[in-house]
């Protein structure tokens, strides 16, 4: 241990290592010389070195070096971004043949976050998608036999609470029935319209078979151009498929006018129709109808 006395009076206890010293304490501000040597303030430790000017510059150099090095260490340690917070989607669901019976087992419905996760139902119909950023979502439900359903601007806040949908969704698979021998007539008597149409397969008592009709104003008629389609399904519970009194009144409040050609076509369908409506046009999609079979072609003029 040396004693080594500054110009300020004060002893500094150093020990040497390979001709230089390590200062223990120390209060030197600047360069201090004293005999052939110098005291450096580095913080932590004061360097007690031999006094060589080449050998000092050196050691600032060293300094300056350090003193960076622990600013850019600093500066990404408080660039470091906050985790990111996501929130999640639950929702409840069950799934039915396409007479409408509900299965046992609601399992493997994907339901898909546009652009994000997705959640796989469970056998009970539960399911959440988790991991989402705060956003506006449109969901997409489809599993292998079901037509695809669709929910439109769901609202998720990351951290905090689950957006939970109300209700239970009830999706179908998709329809098998057949339309046949379609035909219109118009009723003198009352002024009203009668649809017929031949049901495949027959239904069986208990059990009808649904159909949908859409109505337009070319012989391009069909699911995705169309004017107008009723609210409801008709259900069938023989082969052989009769609306009779369909009003006239019908066509008009829905964008038809008397003396126009009206196209007709129908669909079968499944009970459950998982349909919702096109946010671009405003039009009601059906993805559970029988695409593969639709029926002819009729067309008819206005009374």
């Amino acid at each position: 241990m040396h004693q080594i006395r500054l110009e300020k009076g004060r002893n500094i206890a150093a020990n040497q290592l390979n001709n230089k010293y390590i200062v223990y304490y120390g209060d030197a501000q600047q360069f201090v010389h004293y005999l052939d040597y110098q005291i450096v303030n580095c913080g932590k430790h004061d360097l007690f070195l031999p006094y060589k000017p080449r050998l000092m510059k050196n050691c600032k150099m060293l300094i300056l070096s350090g003193l960076l090095l622990l600013s850019l260490n600093a500066c990404k340690e408080d660039s470091d971004p906050e985790p990111l917070q996501t929130g999640k989607i639950t929702g409840e669901l069950r799934l039915t043949d396409e007479l409408g019976v509900e299965f046992s087992n609601h399992i493997n419905m994907n339901v898909t976050a546009e652009g994000q996760s997705v959640g796989i139902s469970t056998a009970s119909g539960n399911y959440e998608i988790t991991n989402l950023p705060t956003g506006t979502y449109n969901l997409t439900y489809s599993k292998s036999g079901f037509g695809t359903y669709k929910r439109f601007n769901i609202q998720v806040i990351a951290g905090a609470d689950e957006t939970v949908l109300n209700g239970i969704d009830y999706l179908g698979q998709k329809s098998t029935t057949q339309i046949t021998n379609l035909s219109v007539n118009f009723n003198t008597v009352d002024s009203t319209y009668g649809i017929g149409c031949d049901i495949f397969p027959t239904p069986v008592a208990g059990s009808p078979r649904a159909f949908r009709l859409f109505f337009g104003k070319s012989g391009t008629v069909g699911p995705t151009d169309y004017q107008y389609t009723p609210s409801n399904t008709w259900l069938a519970s023989t082969g052989s498929g009769q609306i009779t009194g369909y009003p006239r009144s019908e066509f008009y409040s829905n964008g038809f006018s008397a003396g126009e050609t009206v196209f007709l076509i129908a669909y079968g369908e499944s009970i459950r129709t998982n349909s919702y409506i096109d946010p671009v046009n405003s039009k009601k999609v059906f993805p559970n109808l029988n695409l593969g079979a639709p029926s002819n072609i009729v067309s008819f003029v206005l009374e």
